[in-house]
């Protein structure tokens, strides 16, 4: 999810790394995904647990938002695919 001003110094993307029905799970999964990031990448990062209504029940998106300019966030999509 990019910023809102995408020129290329903006920093504070957004990647989802998951989707659950379960806060708690979601958190974990974030950390998870956060503490598998490698240095120096890990220290630009935080997570972030986002909740949205779904038919009566609730989704908890689990995401990490990365620190990075535009031109470093493909590096921060494929660290947190890994």
């Amino acid at each position: 999810i990019p910023p809102l001003n995408t020129n290329s110094n903006d920093k504070n993307w957004t990647i989802q790394i998951g989707a659950f029905s379960n806060y708690i799970r979601a958190r974990n999964h974030a950390l998870m995904v956060q503490n598998n990031i490698h240095l120096p990448y890990a220290n630009k990062s935080s997570i972030n647990v986002d909740a949205s209504p779904n038919n009566g029940a609730v989704i908890y998106h689990s995401q990490i938002k990365y620190n990075y300019s535009k031109i470093e966030q493909p590096i921060g999509c494929s660290i947190a695919l890994l």
